[in-house]
């Protein structure tokens, strides 16, 4: 049987889960910018225009060779694949902002779907970001490397020091960064692990606020959306955010998305483009005669 209610309000009325995220206004004298402006777009086709020119080169770019291991090599491959699925989410989710309805107070299928889709992409970012962190540091060794030093030298300033600061965060669940500890209860929870003891538990937190649950079924997957689920997912985040932590996230005044943007943006083509010289001067392409 369909139930005919949808979506409460907001399964997470606190601070900074609020449906005003969409977006959350600037705390006085800051300015008003939303964290997923990352040089994107809320349009699929102006996100496509914006990209620049393919630009085609040597694969053995990412061959280890007596100037740059292979570990290294692996390092920046895994670091450009973050950046694509950070970028992905972050225009998902500017895709998905132009989707909520004007009433946001009121109970609809319209919001619950968006927003449920929307909490989705907010917990796969804390994952994949914590996915970064642990990159980073399983190797820390690899952030002393020559060739990676000598990438990070001729980085702009302002892109080196958000790999500085980026590749300086303690990783877990003890770390004193609240950020961290925040992506790693995500990752371990709700985004890449179902933990059904702690679902669960944002599911009784949830029925604590006294908002109803709520579904809609039909004989599809296009018909079909369990809100009550999204709900649990959202309580359980809140629950483990430190105060003003995810009102921050939402409004861009979280340090750490420009960090990852701007420095794992500029360390990947840098090195890509410090090796195609390097290539370029020490031997011909194969296609060479």
């Amino acid at each position: 049987m369909v139930c005919a209610r949808h979506e409460p309000r907001r399964c997470c009325s606190a601070r900074g889960y609020t449906s005003s995220r969409h977006p959350v206004a600037a705390r006085a004298g800051e300015p008003q910018i939303h964290w997923a402006d990352l040089s994107l777009t809320n349009k699929y086709d102006e996100a496509l225009k914006a990209l620049a020119p393919p630009e085609e080169f040597d694969p053995r770019v990412f061959q280890g060779d007596e100037t740059c291991s292979q570990s290294l090599c692996n390092f920046e491959l895994s670091l450009a694949l973050f950046f694509n699925d950070f970028k992905d989410i972050v225009l998902g989710y500017q895709l998905v902002l132009r989707q909520f309805p004007k009433d946001t107070d009121r109970a609809s299928k319209d919001l619950g779907h968006a927003d449920g889709m929307s909490e989705h992409l907010y917990r796969l970012l804390m994952g994949i970001i914590h996915e970064l962190l642990e990159l980073i540091d399983d190797d820390r060794r690899l952030l002393d490397h020559p060739y990676l030093l000598r990438v990070v030298k001729k980085l702009h300033p302002d892109a080196k020091k958000a790999w500085r600061t980026l590749t300086s965060v303690e990783v877990g669940p003890k770390s004193k960064d609240p950020v961290a500890r925040l992506v790693h209860f995500a990752r371990n929870k709700v985004a890449f692990h179902y933990d059904a003891k702690a679902i669960a538990n944002g599911f009784r937190s949830f029925v604590g606020t006294s908002r109803p649950p709520y579904f809609s079924h039909a004989p599809s997957m296009a018909g079909t959306r369990f809100y009550f689920a999204d709900a649990a997912a959202q309580q359980l985040m809140r629950g483990q955010a430190d105060p003003g932590i995810v009102e921050d996230f939402f409004s861009g005044r979280l340090s750490i998305f420009m960090q990852v943007n701007h420095a794992v943006r500029e360390v990947v083509a840098g090195f890509v483009r410090l090796r195609i010289r390097d290539l370029q001067r020490k031997r011909p392409t194969p296609n060479s005669p």
